[in-house]
């Protein structure tokens, strides 16, 4: 606790029942802590507020309501107990507004310090039962931090070499790849963008990687994770097509055309097929080996195979 305060006036009041019964609740609902914070903001008088995750030094807002202005956030309440992270209270308003609230939070800080565990509880849950669906699928899903530490038990075999990999229990890739992953993960955990990475590009064994937002929803998790999936290979056009797109830049024609040649179809069949000119599909897989990098088409062929 960073700061003591009396006993509220409010205690045992209708607003201090709904607000203790709004943080208890927090992790049950899909915006739980926003509610939670609306109320302490209702029944104090304060500005804004905000519920902070800390971890490996890097601070999460997992709720915030109203706006503060110009007005500082002031620290009220530090929650830290092993294995969670440190979950914070700021808020901002009127010196008597966050004397109010800061009593209401010491208060309750054996309620919000509960609602915490358990939101950690709930998350943890969410990520075991989604690795094991995803492994009886045939899948190989990391769960990690946006540092790359993983969030569960050891990793794939396959994974402990190649271009992706889990190693002292973090989930890394090559020199000329961590940039690439480490931004991606952070933009997984922050923004809730997902990516396509191509690991290992020029190696004989690239691996097409997913790196997508949390599993908690569109509510933001106690403990910041993404989840990185491995690709496995593939038949199907319909599915190839998007991951050549995104990693070399093809258009939607291109990529039609270099799967055509992966296939083993004649450019002048591809012409017939297409409704072009043959000198057009030439033109075009002249493009998609330069975008691709390599030099000829059965190279085109190994480097496609390779990635899906």
């Amino acid at each position: 606790m960073s700061i003591h305060f009396p006993r509220p006036a409010m205690a045992g009041s209708t607003a201090w029942t709904q607000l203790a019964a709004a943080f208890e609740s927090a992790p049950h609902e899909p915006n739980g802590w926003a509610e939670a914070l609306e109320v302490l903001m209702e029944a104090t008088g304060l500005r804004a507020a905000r519920v902070l995750a800390l971890q490996a030094g890097d601070r999460w807002a997992i709720a915030e309501r109203g706006s503060a202005g110009d007005l500082p956030h002031k620290l009220l309440l530090s929650l830290v107990r092993d294995p969670l992270p440190e979950v914070q209270i700021t808020v901002a308003g009127a010196p008597a507004a966050v004397e109010r609230a800061g009593a209401a939070l010491a208060a309750l800080a054996s309620v919000i310090g509960q609602a915490a565990r358990t939101q950690f509880t709930v998350e943890a849950e969410a990520i075991r039962l989604a690795i094991a669906m995803l492994r009886r699928a045939g899948l190989q899903p990391l769960v990690c931090g946006p540092d790359g530490a993983l969030l569960h038990e050891g990793g794939p075999q396959v994974l402990r070499d190649g271009p992706l990999r889990v190693a002292n229990g973090r989930v890394c890739a090559a020199p000329a790849d961590e940039a690439a992953l480490r931004a991606a993960l952070r933009d997984a955990v922050v923004l809730g963008r997902d990516h396509v990475l191509l690991l290992g590009r020029d190696s004989e064994a690239p691996a097409v990687v997913d790196v997508l937002p949390a599993l908690t929803g569109a509510a933001r998790a106690l403990r910041p994770h993404a989840l990185v999936l491995l690709r496995g290979r593939t038949t199907d056009a319909r599915e190839r097509a998007p991951i050549l797109k995104q990693l070399y830049g093809l258009t939607t024609a291109e990529a039609s055309v270099a799967l055509a040649v992966t296939q083993g179809t004649p450019l002048g069949e591809i012409a017939v097929r297409r409704g072009v000119a043959a000198s057009t599909v030439r033109a075009q897989v002249k493009t998609i080996l330069a975008k691709v990098g390599v030099g000829r088409q059965v190279e085109l062929v190994h480097r496609l195979a390779a990635v899906c």
